[in-house]
């Protein structure tokens, strides 16, 4: 996970803004993905690929987002709605950007159609490497089964096979600056 970290952190700022840009054109170009209208968007964090466009694009074409709020009492996932990019976000969980939790901004997570996924790295069969806390496969596979998994990651972070356990959640599609890959599964049913 540190190597992954650091083989991240070390691609330019500029070329990630430029990646993340293609990244965004790539995924919203998906015809697939008009179909849907409730996405979960992590909020970018560090040398992630940038999701502010990718949510400012969505709000813009009337789709309902959220992003996850961590809740490290019980290593889980709280949808809450994003209504807007200059919606304030403060530090949680380790230090990822989260808006504020009010009753009124929740999302059920079975309302959730697609959740756009970060990681470290990635693999051409749909495994993705997080950051070690299960956060997002405890929540897709206990509340949010049903939501398409679409990976971003910069081509760097694309190997060809990671280990994997039973309890991780496969994607259904990776997009890269370079390529997207994508697997038979909730996207085409």
């Amino acid at each position: 996970r540190n190597k992954g970290r650091k083989l991240r952190d070390s691609l330019p700022m500029f070329w990630r803004q430029e990646a993340s840009m293609r990244i965004c054109h790539a995924l919203l170009a998906q015809q697939c993905i008009e179909k849907f209208s409730i996405f979960m968007v992590y909020c970018s964090f560090r040398s992630e690929v940038d999701t502010r466009q990718i949510c400012n694009k969505l709000l813009q074409q009337k789709n309902t987002v959220a992003v996850p709020v961590a809740l490290p009492e019980n290593h889980d996932l709280q949808p809450v709605r994003f209504e807007s990019v200059s919606t304030p976000l403060l530090p949680g969980f380790m230090g990822i950007p989260e808006p504020f939790v009010e009753k009124g901004n929740l999302l059920a997570p079975e309302h959730i159609e697609v959740i756009l996924l970060p990681g470290l790295y990635f693999d051409r069969h749909g495994n993705r490497l997080g950051y070690g806390g299960g956060y997002y496969d405890r929540f897709l596979s206990n509340k949010a089964p049903q939501a398409v998994r679409i990976g971003l990651a910069f081509s760097e972070q694309i190997i060809n096979t990671l280990p994997s356990l039973p309890h991780d959640q496969k994607l259904d599609m990776l997009i890269s600056e370079r390529e997207i890959l994508l697997w038979p599964g909730r996207l085409h049913s």
